[in-house]
């Protein structure tokens, strides 16, 4: 089944350490978006049209590791600071974030505006 991203689509990248958000204040840090070594791309995933629970069972279901938070942001967010949506569907609904670009500096302003612009969502365990 293919995959089809819009611009105002809900993207849900899945916060499993603490220490990815602020809960005193209510926001996401920068390095709830770094990827991991090794990969090019930023693992996220269509939420939009799913219920609360619906995605934090879509979360749950990805890793042994325990759901922390959701960090939610249009797809366009990821559009306007010069990165590509691979809607790649593996598993279902996963859409990898490419195009990162390679000085490192570059890289962790992009991911302060998603950071900034991320909307944060405790998951209650």
């Amino acid at each position: 089944m293919s995959l089809i991203v819009n611009g105002p689509d809900r993207l849900t990248r899945f916060l499993y350490n603490k220490a990815d958000f602020s809960p005193g204040k209510g926001k996401v840090r920068p390095r709830a978006f770094e990827r991991v070594p090794g990969d090019d791309g930023l693992s996220t995933f269509l939420t939009e049209g799913l219920e609360r629970e619906a995605v934090e069972a879509l979360g749950r279901a990805q890793r042994a590791q325990s759901l922390k938070a959701l960090a939610n942001l249009p797809a366009k967010t990821y559009i306007e600071n010069e990165l590509r949506l691979d809607p790649d569907n593996i598993p279902e609904r996963h859409v990898h974030i490419v195009g990162w670009p390679t000085d490192e500096e570059i890289e962790l302003e992009i991911r302060t505006k998603l950071a900034d612009a991320a909307e944060l969502i405790r998951v209650t365990p």
